[in-house]
């Protein structure tokens, strides 16, 4: 997996000097099944269905099977 850039302007949190992978963008640790990302604010439901990224278990860049 090639990891994109980092992405600006998205209204994501980003970690200065880490590499997001397409799915986790703007957040290292939790992936929402509902909103499909990070929408901690806005979405409700992030506060039950978040879990590491399914790509890459946290902004590490590395693709993991679940």
């Amino acid at each position: 997996m090639t990891p994109g850039p980092d992405p600006a302007g998205t209204g994501t949190h980003l970690v200065p000097g880490v590499t997001y992978c397409g799915t986790c963008v703007g957040h290292r640790t939790v992936w929402c099944d509902y909103c499909r990302g990070f929408d901690y604010e806005a979405c409700h439901m992030c506060k039950l269905g978040r879990r590491r990224c399914p790509d890459c278990a946290g902004g590490d860049a590395q693709r993991i099977r679940w």
